[in-house]
């Protein structure tokens, strides 16, 4: 007998992105660039990736925005910034720079649109 199916929903989170002010929760924070990805399974055990979605997340309240493939992009970059300004590598006027030149806020508190749904929670075990 073999089992197969699908599992959902394995979450990978590529780090701080963006200081942005929630529009859900009204907490300033950094947002996260998650991805979730769906997987085949054979035996309980993932075996194919069947699709991923990209997200821009609220850390406090998961409320997340989905990116499309220049926002995926954009998102890695500004994740990569932030680890910059984080290990002091620069400073926070150059990242104010650097992020407006990727189409970032104009201040670091400004507020994203609208919010998407929330985040499915993670799957047990991982």
């Amino acid at each position: 007998m073999i089992i197969f199916g699908y599992r959902g929903g394995k979450r990978s989170d590529h780090g701080p992105a963006l200081p942005l002010n929630c529009p859900n929760c009204h907490n300033q924070t950094f947002y996260r660039y998650l991805t979730v990805t769906n997987w085949f399974t054979l035996f309980f055990i993932p075996l194919i990736p069947v699709s991923s979605k990209h997200y821009l997340a609220c850390p406090v309240c998961t409320r997340a925005l989905q990116l499309d493939k220049p926002g995926r992009e954009r998102a890695a970059k500004l994740v990569e910034l932030t680890a910059l300004l984080n290990a002091g590598s620069i400073d926070q006027t150059e990242y104010l720079r650097r992020v407006q030149e990727l189409g970032g806020p104009t201040t670091p508190a400004e507020s994203l649109p609208e919010p998407g749904p929330s985040l499915p929670p993670p799957p047990v075990g991982t």
